[in-house]
């Protein structure tokens, strides 16, 4: 009721074709690619699995900046900074764990 008309339409495709095909999906999960993520040695420091930088908009656009530095973290980055404008810097603040800060002025 909440979609509008719904409308259900032959459009040719034979049956015969249609058993023939054999669908090539596959559910997304862990271990479909688990075995391809690398494995820090145990004494890697933060610095050897590299340093990602995130540019944050202004104080009403700090979202996805945000949202891309934890992105990055969880992917396994050593270490994530948000490159923050000035008068963006207490609302990225305010919101960041684990994650560094800096001022930039570009």
């Amino acid at each position: 009721e909440l979609c509008g008309e719904i409308v259900l339409a032959d459009i040719g495709i034979p049956d015969s074709v249609v058993n023939d095909l054999i669908p090539r999906t596959f559910e997304n999960k862990p271990a479909l690619w688990l075995g391809n993520l690398p494995v820090p040695a145990t004494d890697a420091h933060k610095y050897k699995r590299g340093h990602a930088g995130v540019f944050s908009g202004g104080p009403s656009t700090t979202g996805a900046a945000r949202l891309s530095a934890l992105a990055a973290a969880r992917a396994g980055a050593g270490a994530v900074t948000v490159l923050s404008p000035a008068d963006a810097m207490q609302i990225n603040a305010a919101h960041l764990t684990a994650i560094m800060l800096r001022r930039t002025d570009t």
